[in-house]
């Protein structure tokens, strides 16, 4: 997926957009600042409206135009709140998963759920002014969870015609078959200003209520990688943004809160965990022995790689098989080996143990031999080494899409290699390399 082309604005529409800065700084420096420091401004027609990837801000120029000076203002912090909130990597995460919380996962669903509860905040907070056209729900709050407003719209929508999955677009409703809530007729927005006077969207009201498009990360025609922000400068910007504000004034209570679950996420590890998985295998789905044949009708032909069936070629998964490992850490490594299996689908993968030496390995190729070896004794239960695994694996010349390495922290690690690895750490002991995600058995 290659960005779209990049638009010279005139006067007028380049002085629209710096009465919507003027107006967003002065109504939230927080997602303001943020802005400034993360997203670039893009102007094009090929969104209608507006939409994000999480690094820029995708607008049409004559839309944004013909907006009041404060529903600019508002379309610029619903997609930094897209930003702050990485939709745009989740939705990546969830479309490959397939699902949400267990519910099939529809991406302009996604996307609907998520423009509910920001917009609902942003009427909260009173940043900007929300067009009548634009999505709000009196039942949604902006506290929710967007996956549990997800569940809520998937259960509203209509029974599928004979014969048909259950999907977004079979019923009446909006674009994406649900009812947008939107303000026709008037008594559904809050009794404040919000909205009052506004020409109503046409192009959102076309779209069901929807004035933006959360994307999936773009990823570069030549290197083949996601362009998303690591971990490690998204958290440093939110600190920065947070500072900034503070120097200004204060941060409302619920922006606080958002800043907090970002900088201490209480995220379940074994839902982190799947997430950094799939993060380091799922853009390397391409296979260069196969060429896309869509792409050979193109004028000129491009040659690029076909898609495989499968998430990743293979994926090492290591178990921490020493002393210092107990039965409960044991029981909890093992079982996020069958998750790594359901949710990356890699064509195969390498289970092997290790305390101060290699204890064993297997090759598995499905759930059910996933399981099969949580029933074997435990290999080992000697010293602790990590760095045998890396020798191993060099010897037979194997070059993992990830490694997982399952442990308590507590042994010598080797040489950083060039694969990603992730460390699933039961302690809170770091590593020299690579991603630690803290468990808890």
């Amino acid at each position: 997926m290659t960005l779209p082309t990049k638009l010279m604005t005139t006067p007028a529409q380049d002085q629209a957009m710096i009465e919507a800065r003027v107006a967003f700084m002065a109504a939230c420096p927080f997602f303001a600042y943020f802005y400034y420091d993360q997203l670039s401004e893009y102007p094009t027609t090929h969104f209608t409206t507006a939409a994000t990837d999480g690094k820029r801000l995708f607008y049409n120029p004559p839309w944004f135009l013909d907006l009041k000076v404060l529903e600019r203002c508002f379309v610029l912090a619903h997609e930094t709140y897209h930003a702050v909130w990485r939709h745009s990597p989740r939705a990546l995460y969830y479309r490959r998963t397939g699902n949400v919380d267990g519910v099939p996962y529809f991406h302009e669903l996604f996307n609907t759920a998520a423009d509910y509860v920001i917009n609902a905040d942003l009427i909260n907070l009173k940043i900007g002014i929300c067009n009548p056209e634009w999505l709000y729900r009196p039942d949604v709050k902006g506290t929710d969870k967007i996956e549990e407003v997800y569940k809520k719209l998937y259960e509203e929508l209509p029974p599928p015609p004979p014969g048909r999955s259950k999907k977004p677009g079979d019923g009446v409703g909006g674009a994406d078959g649900v009812t947008t809530g939107s303000n026709e007729g008037g008594g559904r927005f809050p009794t404040q200003s919000y909205g009052r006077g506004s020409v109503p969207d046409k192009r959102a009201k076309a779209a069901g209520g929807r004035f933006d498009e959360v994307q999936e990360p773009y990823v570069d025609p030549v290197t083949g990688e996601e362009d998303v922000t690591d971990e490690i400068t998204f958290r440093e910007a939110v600190a920065r943004a947070v500072q900034a504000a503070k120097a200004i004034g204060s941060i409302p209570g619920s922006i606080q809160r958002l800043v907090d679950e970002i900088l201490e996420p209480q995220v379940d590890w074994k839902d982190k965990f799947r997430l950094s998985v799939t993060g380091k295998v799922g853009n390397r789905r391409e296979d260069w022995s196969k060429v896309n044949r869509r792409r050979l009708v193109l004028n000129p032909i491009i040659y690029l790689p076909g898609k495989r069936g499968y998430g990743a070629d293979f994926i090492a998964v290591w178990i921490d098989s020493s002393g210092s490992v107990g039965e409960r850490e044991y029981n909890a490594f093992f079982s996020e080996g069958g998750g790594i299996m359901q949710d990356v689908k890699p064509r195969r993968m390498l289970v092997g143990w290790c305390d101060a030496i290699v204890q064993g390995t297997e090759w598995v190729y499905s759930l059910d031999e996933v399981e099969g070896l949580y029933r074997t004794p435990i290999p080992g239960r000697g010293g602790t080494s990590f760095i045998p695994p890396f020798e191993w694996m060099a010897e037979n010349g194997l070059v993992p899409d990830c490694m997982v390495y399952l442990t308590d922290g507590f042994g010598a690690f080797p040489k950083k290699p060039e694969y990603p690895v992730i460390w699933c750490m039961s302690t809170d002991k770091k590593a020299p390399f690579g991603d630690v995600i803290q468990i808890k058995p």
